[in-house]
């Protein structure tokens, strides 16, 4: 019988590239990092707005986007019963 590995596999392959990536910009006292923070900061004083919204959204986390649950004017969304299950994980009903 094959033996599977558990887990999310691509996740892992994920970490590593990241923990490289890491490993990378830290190395020769940050010069790497920095020099990349520079070029990106000059593409937003040049007026970029890719850049820009990329700066902001890792400064001030991303705009939350509205989502209207009132249905429409002339049909409204009317809700009769609010219901909370708790189910356990190990029933296989569930």
């Amino acid at each position: 019988m094959a033996k599977f590995e558990e887990g999310n596999q691509a996740a892992a392959k994920g970490r590593t590239v990241e923990k490289l990536l890491e490993r990378i910009l830290l190395q020769e006292d940050h010069k790497r990092l920095r020099k990349g923070l520079e070029a990106l900061m000059d593409k937003v004083a040049d007026g970029d707005q890719r850049a820009l919204e990329f700066v902001t959204d890792r400064l001030d986390g991303k705009a939350r986007q509205a989502i209207d649950l009132g249905g429409q004017e002339d049909n409204p969304l009317a809700f009769t019963r609010i219901e909370r299950v708790i189910v356990k994980p190990t029933d296989k009903d569930s």
